[in-house]
């Protein structure tokens, strides 16, 4: 963007001095900042990034052109002999100091994005029945735990949904070989000899459940039996049982609970998809009921970081700042209070900055993208158990 450009795009015409440049710049910039928070749609963000960062590479190429022509319209006005370091130190940090007065800016503006994203939501959000609930750090941790477990225990349940199916689709066989076992040898035999059958699917010991059901086919039967019909039953008893242990083996991986035994029957699953959805509907009701003072703890929270955040300057003061220091480097400074004032006023403020100050702020943007985050999930969570 060239210097008639960006003074075109804040309203000034060619010429203009740096000061009145960075007064026009910084409103654009509250602009800027003022209709993401009250537009904070992820789109709106990014777009606004993109333009804010373009404002500024507009405005830092001006501002050396600026330096320049000032430099060179009073070249022939003495210099105090320390200036000339002080102009140098000053020169030589103008390209980070206005790569960390971009990123400032950028987390500046994401703070109120995402305080306008959260107020947005607090607006469509009921307050809670009970208006004495407040929010503590044991609270917070615990929100966060509900909601973890909470995802836990669906997606249980949805295992346990499948296991429900898949025993459902294999019980004819299961059922098959019971019921073929008690007209063989009758109830009571039957029952014993089944025993290590069963004990083998249980425990997925399958070669165990093979030799019991090959020893429960050939074992004793009932005397008075039809011998063609018995033999036709032990090899319908055979394929049945064979057929609901390959079953089990293919679906070890749904049908096995964490205890490693494995499901049997779908009415297994019945009890546990009960038990967890009690337990959902408590960690549901706890979501429900502190997801307004929530909203509130991060709002303060994104106070609380804009406080920090100020701790290195605001837009205006980083402004003046540089304007300070672009005006140093461009107009010569006669006498030694001049360099004094410039020295400690200006360039040791900017070496101080660079040298730790603006590192808070890459810690500050580290922490609102996390709260950002846990707002989503919140949200997502929220939406889901409201109803």
């Amino acid at each position: 963007m060239s210097s008639q450009t960006f003074l075109q795009l804040i309203g000034l015409k060619d010429g203009a001095d740096i000061s009145v440049a960075g007064t026009g710049f910084t409103e654009k910039l509250r602009e800027y900042i003022t209709f993401v928070e009250n537009n904070p749609a992820e789109k709106n963000i990014e777009k606004e990034e993109g333009e804010v960062t373009v404002l500024y590479r507009g405005f830092f190429p001006y501002s050396v052109e600026w330096a320049q022509i000032e430099r060179e319209k009073r070249e022939k006005e003495e210099n105090h002999p320390e200036a000339l370091s002080l102009k140098d130190k000053g020169t030589a940090v103008i390209n980070d100091l206005q790569d960390n007065i971009i990123v400032f800016a950028i987390c500046y503006m994401r703070i109120h994005w995402a305080m306008g994203l959260i107020n947005a939501e607090m607006m469509k959000t009921p307050e809670p029945d009970e208006k004495d609930v407040e929010w503590t750090g044991d609270t917070g941790q615990l929100l966060a735990k509900y909601r973890k477990q909470r995802a836990q225990l669906l997606a249980a349940n949805d295992v346990l949904k499948q296991a429900q199916s898949l025993l459902k689709k294999i019980n004819p066989q299961r059922t098959a070989v019971e019921k073929i076992a008690a007209e063989l040898m009758g109830p009571e035999l039957a029952e014993k000899t089944l025993g290590p059958y069963r004990s083998g699917l249980r425990t997925g010991d399958f070669k165990k459940a093979r030799k019991a059901l090959a020893s429960a086919v050939s074992g004793k039967k009932k005397f008075a039996f039809d011998k063609k019909k018995m033999a036709q039953k032990e090899e319908f008893m055979k394929a049945s049982g064979d057929a609901f242990i390959n079953f089990l083996e293919q679906h070890h991986d749904v049908l096995k609970a964490k205890d490693e035994k494995f499901y049997l029957k779908a009415s297994e699953t019945n009890i546990l998809i009960d038990s967890n959805n009690r337990d959902i509907e408590k960690k549901e009701e706890f979501i429900k009921k502190y997801f307004r003072p929530f909203l509130s703890y991060q709002i303060k929270t994104l106070k609380y970081l804009r406080t920090k955040l100020l701790v290195v300057g605001s837009l205006e003061s980083l402004m003046t700042l540089y304007i300070r220091m672009m005006r140093g480097i461009a107009e010569p400074m006669p006498d030694i209070k001049a360099v004094r004032l410039y020295e400690s006023e200006v360039i040791e403020h900017v070496m101080y900055l660079l040298g730790g100050q603006f590192q808070e702020v890459k810690n500050i943007e580290k922490r609102i993208e996390e709260l950002v985050h846990e707002f989503r999930i919140s949200v997502h969570d929220y939406e889901e158990v409201k109803d």
